[in-house]
């Protein structure tokens, strides 16, 4: 029953998205269209800006205070951005919910904040660029990319047991780029509380591609293997197959030496000021630094294709591997919630927690609604819900989050 349940799932999944899936090794994607349209039609992202405010509905004034009521009422400090955006309206706002911290948001709505794990989506769509190029094949070993050379860091993990230090010697050669971005790898999410920082040996939980196990240590492998077949550096391949072609101007995986005006505090859970993390290096887990402005348009490159191939595109969005439920997968760094049994359609979203930094976006492409929000403090987190509540209040489908 259980099995039935499942396959239930996915096939609705596959009405609602126009995507076949097939158990063989080369699998078979039906087109979503000629050209690279959008998902949904209404939600053309080459028309002019919309307006913030439309006659009938509540007004960027009314909204922004309400967001500044959900963010005290759910204990939040520093500041809090969000953009909102239906086919008929989009709007930014950026408030800070306690006056007495003395932090002051800006009107313009372009404060920097670390976007944490929403990293791995990024990173996911400069994969499938390269894999538009022919420059990287999803499921060929990644250490085949690296010479045949495994990387160190599987190697010799348990110098007492030589069995099984083989063993996680041959897991990770099984490795591939799927596996990884679909969170596949049985790696745990860091062997170290230092993260890329850290050149401790990683050890295999459990063999590889037989459980969901969501893992930035597989993405940073993923990282290395990348920029040593491309000869280039993360920051560098992410403006020449993202931030650049997208127009995302204030976006990095490093922390410019223009952000240090721009770029917000971090606040603990007591309301703390914290830092700002210039020294954190370039990780594809964790590191990108963005605003909600820029970052609304790597959300609508996702609506709408723009930058990959169809193929690439459905790839992005088939669900890879199931991560906690029958309606909750994760496709190629993003995690797809099936929706199925309703008019709303799928909803892809991701999160991010970074210390003292939090945030979250989710889009429903058949609706063509999306949201992205951003905090710099450690209760962040809570106002996710809270803003489902207010903005798509007749929402009736399955947990967006």
């Amino acid at each position: 029953m259980k099995n039935k349940t499942l396959l239930a799932s996915v096939f609705a999944f596959m009405i609602l998205s126009g995507i076949a899936l097939s158990s063989c090794e080369e699998k078979i994607y039906t087109p979503l269209g000629e050209g690279n349209e959008v998902v949904n039609p209404s939600l053309d992202t080459q028309l002019p800006e919309l307006p913030e405010d439309i006659p009938g509905e509540l007004s960027k004034v009314v909204l922004e205070a309400e967001i500044q009521r959900l963010a005290n009422e759910n204990n939040i400090g520093g500041l809090v951005q969000v953009c909102w955006r239906t086919p008929k309206r989009k709007f930014y706002c950026e408030v800070a919910p306690r006056p007495e911290l003395d932090v002051k948001p800006d009107p313009k709505c372009e404060t920097i904040f670390q976007a944490a794990s929403i990293s791995k989506t990024c990173f996911a769509y400069i994969v499938m660029r390269l894999w538009d190029q022919g420059l990287i094949d999803l499921d060929r070993p990644l250490y085949e990319y690296t010479d045949g050379i495994l990387d160190e860091r599987f190697c010799n993990v348990y110098p007492d047991d030589p069995a099984k230090s083989a063993e996680n010697e041959e897991w990770a050669k099984r490795l591939t780029a799927r596996i990884v971005l679909s969170h596949g790898t049985g790696i745990e999410n860091w062997v170290s509380s230092s993260g890329s920082a850290s050149e401790e040996k990683i050890p295999f939980q459990h063999e590889p591609d037989t459980e969901y196990i969501y893992s930035g240590e597989g993405i940073h492998y993923l990282q290395r293997v990348v920029e040593h077949m491309t000869g280039k550096g993360l920051e560098e391949l992410a403006q020449q197959e993202c931030f650049g072609p997208l127009g995302m101007d204030n976006s990095s995986y490093i922390f410019l030496e223009k952000y240090s005006s721009t770029h917000a505090y971090g606040f603990n859970s007591s309301h703390e000021k914290k830092s700002q993390g210039t020294s954190i290096p370039a990780n594809a887990a964790y590191s990108m630094r963005t605003n909600v402005k820029d970052f609304s348009k790597f959300v609508e490159a996702l609506m709408s294709g723009k930058g990959l191939s169809h193929k690439a595109h459905e790839i992005l969005f088939t669900p890879q591997r199931q991560a906690g439920g029958p309606e909750k997968w994760f496709g190629m760094g993003i995690r797809v919630n099936l929706n199925a049994g309703n008019d709303y359609g799928p909803v892809w979203n991701h999160s991010g927690s970074n210390s003292n930094f939090r945030c979250r976006f989710w889009l429903l492409p058949k609706q063509g609604v999306y949201c992205i929000y951003f905090t710099s403090s450690n209760n962040g987190g809570a106002i996710g819900q809270p803003l489902i509540d207010l903005l798509y209040p007749s929402y009736t489908g399955t947990p967006i989050i």
